[in-house]
């Protein structure tokens, strides 16, 4: 691993990012620096610098988020960095991804209210927050063979029934994330859940349908001889 351009595993990694310039102050013992951002997400930000902080120092700063408006208080963390040297040799920006975590609740609702506006004007953006909103339902095999016959003989059939403890309402869109039984590496697929099972105990269930079945059983088959 790159020292140089290093990352800290954090959680909610999944939040999609989206380009936005928001100003913001860095406060330091004695001192403050104003940068700006260069994406954003509900749970971090990337600001571009040549200079970045090292890996797990926490930062505490402001996000000028409404220019006529007060800055928004928070901490964060300095869960990875891009030094000038990678980022020229990869024709990226140098900087520092934050890991931030807003100052109370009323500040963290304004800052995801905030993140969603700058979701909404992005189309691709917009849609991965929307993938990235759908439950998951996790589905285990025992063995290659058993996720390949799932794929063939019931998923090309555009439904299935899943034996499962949670239970989503009819209707709902969910992904059915399909582990490997050898890598433990996931694959997912768009499920919608045409209705539920709540008893007796050992039927405890949801019949799922696939919008594309021939695509879903084509990406599992596939994802199963990997």
């Amino acid at each position: 691993m790159n020292p140089m351009n290093d990352e800290l595993r954090i959680n909610n990694r999944r939040a999609p990012r989206v380009a936005a310039r928001v100003p913001v102050t860095l406060q330091f013992p004695g001192n403050e620096r104003t940068m700006h951002t260069e994406d954003i997400s509900y749970v971090g930000v990337f600001i571009a610098c040549d200079d970045p902080l090292p890996l797990r120092k926490l930062v505490r700063f402001k996000a000028q988020i409404d220019e006529g408006g007060d800055p928004l208080p928070m901490i964060g963390i300095i869960a990875h960095r891009v030094n000038a040297v990678d980022a020229a040799e990869n024709n990226t920006k140098a900087g520092m991804g934050i890991h931030v975590f807003p100052l109370g609740s009323d500040i963290q609702r304004t800052w995801r209210h905030f993140v969603r506006t700058e979701y909404d004007k992005d189309p691709n953006a917009r849609e991965a927050v929307r993938l990235n909103e759908y439950p998951r339902l996790k589905v285990r095999f025992p063995n290659t063979s058993e996720m390949q016959i799932f794929a063939r003989d019931h998923v090309t059939q555009g439904h299935v029934f899943i034996r499962s403890a949670d239970l989503y309402p009819q209707g709902s869109r969910i992904w059915l994330e399909a582990i490997h039984p050898l890598t433990k590496a996931s694959c997912a697929v768009e499920a919608i859940v045409l209705e539920f099972v709540e008893t007796p105990r050992q039927n405890r269930g949801m019949r799922l349908q696939f919008p594309d079945p021939e695509a879903a059983a084509a990406k599992l088959a596939e994802f199963a001889s990997a």
